[in-house]
């Protein structure tokens, strides 16, 4: 192989791998399509799941189905906070905390979501609309937003290379 022939092979590797994540940038400003959001959603299921054995995943399915519906979410914002909750999971493995349970896997996932929006846009929804509309103590959702953020360390940053990984693991 000479050098024009190894530069015109890194060439195309760099440009299908800009190509692919100028693409993902693209669909994550959308809404999620009905197959990614069922894709997504599985996986948010079978994530929980894995984490506790008496999850049901119809409830997860919904919670996430009613959050979508009146958060009107993006890809990315859904994106986003699966990698939140992927790391809620793993901290409350590491801290043996159990934060997450199957009694309050509502309002654990809606504090997840909360976050992430308070984090990601402009003009985030108040606790006290999330509570108006889940019909939750807004006390709790302001106590679970505090434990959830400090189980967390107050780290939400996501880096282009996390962001794509995760995308790449999901779909």
């Amino acid at each position: 192989m000479n050098n024009t022939q190894f530069v015109g092979i890194v060439g195309y590797a760099y440009s299908s791998k800009y190509s692919k994540s100028l693409r993902i940038k693209q669909e994550s400003k959308q809404a999620p399509s009905e197959e990614q959001f069922i894709v997504l959603s599985n996986f948010i299921a079978n994530m929980i799941l894995a984490s506790q054995r008496k999850t049901n995943t119809n409830n997860v399915q919904y919670y996430l189905d009613y959050i979508r519906s009146i958060e009107h979410l993006t890809l990315g914002e859904m994106l986003m906070a699966t990698q939140i909750l992927e790391k809620l999971i793993r901290q409350c493995n590491e801290k043996n905390d159990k934060v997450v349970t199957t009694g309050n896997l509502r309002i654990s996932i809606v504090c997840v979501f909360l976050i992430c929006l308070k984090f990601l846009r402009d003009e985030p929804r108040r606790n006290s609309w999330w509570a108006q509309k889940l019909e939750i103590e807004l006390e709790s959702i302001n106590e679970f937003e505090i434990i959830i953020l400090n189980l967390l360390d107050w780290q939400l940053w996501m880096s282009d290379a996390n962001y794509t990984q995760i995308y790449s693991r999901i779909f």
